[in-house]
């Protein structure tokens, strides 16, 4: 960054929030270029006033903003998105990050180090408060419990996973199971719900992936 003030826009849902971070980030090194509340406005804001920081929620009317991200970051790779945010949960966390936001903040942080990080956003720096590093730490070990299929399924589901992506049938399944072919096709159903694939052979082809099978 050079001496130029860092270019920032609001995107907030809510007006008072907007009006709560202009009031806050009365800086000389700060400029609030724009602001908008919906992530639509957001992208083509971003494209007319091309900010260095761009300042969010991870939710915008109940609708995640990390395609917003993507985009953003995708169309203006010298802009960096700043996630301040009341959610804090791995499956939030992971999707922003993933999305390419560059800093990641509980929204419970005073006005002193909101500015610090923006700066430091604004830098290029990685930016993560103490909240969020224990769960980005637990994503790099492999240890989020989203992760491990012993968290998301009984070891008779896993059985079932195992059998389904070897392409077994219902009525293959239940006579190696024991079980009735209606029960095997309940159960089938709940594995692909607790692993969030449509289908068996999405299923099928995660449980290869991960070497579940």
């Amino acid at each position: 960054m050079s001496n130029e003030a860092i270019r920032l826009l609001i995107v907030y849902e809510y007006a008072l929030i907007r009006e709560g971070l202009r009031a806050l980030l009365v800086c000389p090194d700060f400029e609030i270029v724009a602001e908008v509340s919906n992530t639509k406005a957001a992208v083509e804001e971003a494209k007319r006033v091309r900010p260095h920081v761009v300042i969010t929620d991870a939710y915008i009317n109940k609708v995640s903003t990390a395609e917003m991200t993507r985009a953003i970051v995708n169309e203006l790779p010298d802009t960096k998105v700043l996630i301040l945010t009341p959610h804090t949960d791995a499956k939030t966390v992971n999707q922003c990050l993933q999305a390419g936001v560059q800093g990641y903040v509980y929204l419970d942080v005073t006005s002193t180090d909101l500015a610090r990080y923006i700066r430091a956003v604004a830098r290029g720096e990685a930016v993560l408060d103490s909240k969020i590093t224990g769960i980005v730490l637990a994503r790099v070990r492999g240890e989020a419990i989203e992760d491990r299929p012993e968290h998301r399924l009984t070891p008779q589901q896993m059985e079932i996973l195992r059998l389904l992506a070897k392409g077994a049938s219902n009525r293959e399944i239940a006579q190696a199971l024991h079980l009735s072919e209606n029960t095997i096709k309940g159960y089938a159903a709940e594995v692909l719900h607790r692993l969030g694939v449509k289908n068996r052979v999405e299923a099928a082809m995660l449980a290869t992936s991960k070497g579940w099978v």
